[in-house]
Parts: C-alpha cells; structure tokens; sequence
C-alpha cells in the first residue's frame, strides 16, 4: 500500500526559556533546597568532612618520616588506606542494605571512628599501630562515597539530585581550598604533624555529630518535590 504521512501536530512547539529564564529558575531551585533542614546538616557536614577526609593521604607519608621511630619506606600504610577504602565501600554497602532506614545513623558512626582514631594517631609509636589506624581509617571513611547519595536522595527526593550534588561539590572546592594550607599551616609552626591529626580528627568528629539530629526533622521537601512534578506535568498537558 502507497505511504500514508502522518498528519502534523497541533500541539504548539515548546518555547525555549532565555539565559535569565534558565538562570532565574536556578536560583529559584537553590532557594528551595535550601529551606529543607537536613540537606543544610547534609551540606555543613560535608563542608567540614571534605576539609580533613584527605588529611592522611596528604600528610601522613611526612608524619611517619618524621617520627624516628617509624620507619615505612614502602608506604604501606598509604596502600592499606586505599586497599580498605575500597573493601569498606563493599562491605558498608551490604550493611545499608539490610539497614536502610538507619543509614544516617551507620554514617555517623564511621565518620566519628574516623575522627577519633585520627585524634590518636600522634600517639601511635609503632608501625603495626599506624598500619592499623590506616585499616580502620580507610574502611570507615569509606562510608562517605557509600551513603552520601542516599542522604541527598532522603532530603530532597530524586528530583534535585542534581543540583544538590552540585552544590555540595561546590562546598567540597571550598573546603579544600581554604582548610588544607590551614592544616599545613599547623605544622610549620609545631614543625610536626601531631596538631595537623589533632585538628582534623576534631573537624570529623563535629561532622558526625552534627547530623545527629537528622531523624528530628522532617522530610517535608519531597512531598513539595511531587506537588511540583504534578504542577509541571499538567500544565505540560494543558499545552
């Protein structure tokens, strides 16, 4: 049979939204995220976790060296940091699997494992003692590439993922930036790395308490996330 076209639509094209439009409705989506209690102790807290998570990648190699009575010219204890990094990212997932409804509570516990045992660290004089603090660091720390998505997901829904991925991206530049020469500025003037660990080990542990009041606030932010994914949807349909 000879080839039919199909009729054109009679719905209008959709109009294309100017630069200030798009910008506009960036801000407006900033603004709303924002008024959602736990995304702000999710995005504090990883302000402060991003500062001092990288500390013993970054400084622990110069501690032992340091030190005269440690001795790691293979830099294990750096290798046991990445080799329990990425066993802890395995096991700690199976453990929010079968718990999902405290993952908040599983994220506070590692991240405060890892700020104390970092607090504790200038005390350890023997290797065996560093390579276990490298161990227990790096599985709990691991809790922070495990969970973090989910916690985003349970304040604001799957909506503005996105966009609150950016914006804690953005804290963690900050972070970065503007804590690490902090954390090197404490050991040019102690001329060692005890006050560095102190310091950071205490940043972890106020990054893990200040989430301890997730469960108190409610999650009002994804019922507004459908309201307004309905909304958009029918007016879609009105045109």
């Amino acid at each position: 049979p000879p080839h039919t076209p199909r009729p054109p639509s009679l719905a209008p094209p959709p109009r294309e939204l100017t630069v200030w439009q798009v910008a506009l409705k960036v801000v407006d989506d900033l603004i709303d995220i924002y008024k959602n209690k736990r995304f702000i102790l999710v995005n504090v807290s990883y302000f402060m976790l991003s500062a001092s998570i990288a500390t013993p990648h970054n400084f622990l190699p110069s501690h032992i060296k340091l030190e005269e009575n440690l001795d790691d010219p293979s830099s294990i204890a750096i290798s046991l940091l990445g080799i329990s990094n990425l066993i802890g990212q395995i096991v700690i997932g199976f453990i929010c699997d079968a718990f999902r409804k405290q993952n908040w509570l599983i994220y506070v516990l590692c991240i405060l494992i890892a700020g104390v045992s970092t607090c504790l660290l200038p005390f350890m004089v023997s290797l065996p003692l560093v390579y276990g603090y490298s161990l227990v660091f790096g599985l709990a720390s691991s809790v922070n590439y495990v969970i973090q998505s989910t916690l985003v997901i349970e304040s604001l829904g799957m909506a503005n993922l996105t966009l609150a991925f950016g914006c804690l991206q953005l804290m963690q530049g900050i972070s970065t930036l503007v804590v690490t020469p902090l954390l090197g500025l404490a050991k040019d003037n102690t001329k060692n790395y005890k006050q560095t660990f102190y310091l950071s080990g205490a940043i972890l542990i106020a990054a893990s308490l200040l989430l301890l009041p997730w469960p108190y606030f409610d999650n009002i932010s994804n019922e507004n996330n459908k309201n307004k994914n309905k909304n958009e949807e029918n007016s879609a349909d009105n045109l």
